[in-house]
């Protein structure tokens, strides 16, 4: 068997255990929260004790919570992930209706902070207390001391409510026809936000890494042998320092598949951040889990998709 066959299938088997723990925890804390779907259904409107007691045999509400987990984990390993307990509605369908706008804001935000960041923190650390670097070291600390919300709020506040040159709220403007042009509109304000909040962390660990290869003998012997700077930088400096910036970059994925909760819920982005939420919000159990599964996976997925890459960046890591 190939060794990189190997590995995956090995990681894939440890990544199992560890996904079912992520469910029972998720669906434990989800059923042990005050109120069920049942309570905030009742409280909506007037619903007799025999309808009450109805609803709650119909959601399985009166078998314990350990075998409400394995009739919905037996469901979900057969490939069916239900219906949501307060809309009735297909739990994949109003997964896949939302995962498209997530993809398109945080996919954009992802790319965008990646080409912004990487260069510059490899400038910043090329030339230390210079304006890159002073650049850099704003961007940074915006990015990491200013909450999403807040700095949502100041974007809307300045482009949408006295410039006037952005919307603030949607996908698409209300009553008119959906176009590319309306939509990237739309975007602007939501992607500063999250690339700002990105590139706080990028540019932190591109400038720390590169700065931390810079005294390397390999360094100072490509320099000696007449090496381009942009050559030295790019190919010996930046690709040794590659490791902890993948590294960064990975761990944002929960982050954004989760589709970036209060950035989407600020702008009105229909997308499933603001799915989840409101699943949390009407305890609709089998919604919070459809999502949990989702994110689950796409996370340990990476995971593995990034120790492989690991052995491609430096050789010196073997897929064992």
């Amino acid at each position: 068997m190939p060794k990189m066959l190997k590995f995956i299938i090995k990681r894939i088997l440890v990544a199992i255990p560890i996904f079912l723990g992520i469910t029972v925890v998720v669906y434990t804390f989800s059923c042990l929260a005050p109120g069920s779907v049942v309570d905030i259904m009742a409280g909506e409107g007037n619903m007799t004790k025999e309808a009450y007691e109805a609803a709650v045999i119909a959601h399985n509400l009166d078998k314990p919570i350990i075998v409400r987990y394995f009739m919905w984990l037996g469901k979900t390993l057969s490939g069916d992930l239900g219906y949501s307990s307060y809309t009735s509605q297909s739990v994949a369908a109003m997964i896949s209706a939302r995962i498209g706008p997530t993809l398109i804001l945080t996919l954009t935000s992802l790319v965008l902070s990646v080409l912004i960041s990487i260069p510059l923190g490899v400038m910043s650390a090329y030339k230390p207390y210079s304006v890159w670097d002073n650049l850099s070291t704003v961007i940074t600390f915006i990015g990491a001391s200013v909450p999403n919300f807040f700095m949502g709020l100041i974007v809307i506040y300045i482009f949408a409510v006295k410039l006037q040159w952005l919307p603030s709220q949607g996908m698409y403007t209300t009553g008119a026809e959906a176009s590319f042009a309306d939509l990237c509109r739309h975007l602007v304000l939501p992607v500063i936000v999250l690339c700002v909040q990105l590139m706080g962390n990028y540019l932190k660990q591109t400038r720390g890494s590169v700065l931390e290869v810079m005294n390397e003998e390999y360094i100072k012997t490509a320099r000696s042998k007449g090496i381009s700077e942009f050559r030295v930088m790019v190919r010996h400096a930046l690709r040794n320092a590659w490791i902890p910036i993948v590294t960064t970059i990975g761990m944002n994925v929960p982050f954004l598949i989760g589709g970036a909760v209060v950035t989407e819920q600020i702008f009105g982005w229909p997308g499933i951040g603001s799915l989840m939420m409101t699943a949390i919000d009407t305890r609709d159990y089998n919604l919070i889990m459809g999502i949990t599964v989702l994110i689950s996976i796409t996370v340990l997925v990476v995971n593995i998709l990034l120790d492989v890459l690991y052995a491609y960046l430096d050789p010196k890591i073997t897929l064992e």
